[in-house]
């Protein structure tokens, strides 16, 4: 009787270890027919991914899948879905799924050891200081696993949504947790602030501490507006190459203006400042910036804020008509001669 109690603890005890390691195994297959799917449909949305691996799976608790050590290559292009073009790679530790309601179809995916880096391979222009570590991730979403058509599409709209979080700094009504630090380099010394997310009536938005970006402002030579920091901590992915676009404006004009008397430092200044917003991430976008800029300025005229904003009108219409940023300095002077 022993012995075959024996036998048939050993018999439970081996289908149990098939049973994990075909479970294992089918989850492995499944992941990477996934992860081709989603490099298949991913050109869709205006973005490719390259590369996308995972070194293992595994059950977390008996609502949950954990994928270990992920990576992928991330490229988005401008236009559609995105004002700029981006490329970088995403990693984290862990990216685990979990069941949260079965009745009401909702899911949580959660992440430990994110990290957003600029993708040195991709040839883009890119600072490889900028970093986005974030400590605490976690959103909440509507999908009915049990409809595979409806599965199909709802992950598509996740997918979407997720490239807009990492790339735009915003995603669609759902629940976001959310805990960051961007570092990135300005005038050679290094930045970091806070990001975090607020849950708002149609979307969840990433946003900076106010507190570090009035730090920022204090190196800078030109301090922001309380309009600015407005602005810039309501878009916490292009914050960096924002400020970088500021600073680079302002040095130009300044270098142009020692070399020559004649040249219109503050007009040279804007007008570059403006052109090059307009060339990084559209008209819309330039103008809301620029404006927000003259609408925190103090001391200023109603007139003289109207030179102003006709100043970074200009701008943005010569990066519209394809000027040159080596023409615009002769812009600058001939607009500065005719308003004389």
């Amino acid at each position: 009787m022993k012995k075959v109690i024996l036998l048939a603890v050993g018999l439970v005890a081996a289908v149990l270890v098939l049973v994990f390691f075909m479970s294992a195994r089918l989850l492995d297959l499944g992941s990477n027919q996934a992860l081709r799917y989603m490099v298949k449909a991913a050109p869709r949305y205006g973005v490719q991914l390259q590369s996308p691996r995972f070194q293992s799976i595994a059950f977390a608790g008996r609502r949950g899948l954990t994928w270990k050590n992920c990576s992928v290559g991330v490229k988005a292009k401008k236009g559609g879905l995105f004002s700029e073009e981006r490329a970088f790679l995403l990693s984290a530790d862990e990216w685990t799924v979990r069941l949260v309601s079965f009745f009401d179809r909702t899911l949580s995916l959660e992440a430990k050891g994110l990290s957003i880096l600029p993708d040195p391979a991709s040839g883009l222009s890119s600072e490889p200081s900028d970093q986005f570590l974030i400590q605490d991730f976690k959103v909440q979403f509507r999908i009915d696993f049990l409809n595979r058509r409806s599965l199909i599409s709802e992950s598509r709209h996740i997918f979407r949504d997720l490239c807009l979080l990492f790339t735009e700094g915003s995603i669609g009504n759902t629940r976001l947790q959310f805990l960051g630090k961007s570092t990135f380099s300005i005038r050679q010394k290094t930045a970091k602030t806070k990001i975090l997310a607020k849950i708002m009536s149609e979307e969840s938005r990433l946003y900076v501490d106010k507190a570090d970006l009035k730090i920022i402002s204090r190196s800078l030579g030109e301090a922001l507006t309380d309009q600015e920091m407005t602005y810039l901590s309501e878009n916490p992915i292009k914050m960096p190459k924002l400020l970088r676009i500021r600073d680079y404006a302002r040095s130009a004009a300044k270098q142009a203006h020692e070399k020559e008397d004649a040249v219109p430092e503050d007009v040279y200044r804007r007008m570059l400042w403006s052109y090059l917003l307009t060339k990084a991430y559209g008209t819309t976008f330039a103008e809301q910036v620029t404006t927000a800029h003259v609408a925190g300025a103090v001391g200023l005229s109603p007139q003289d804020k109207q030179m102003i904003l006709d100043t970074y009108a200009a701008g943005r219409h010569y990066a519209s008509e394809g000027v040159p940023e080596s023409g615009i300095l002769d812009r600058a002077l001939r607009d500065s001669a005719r308003a004389v």
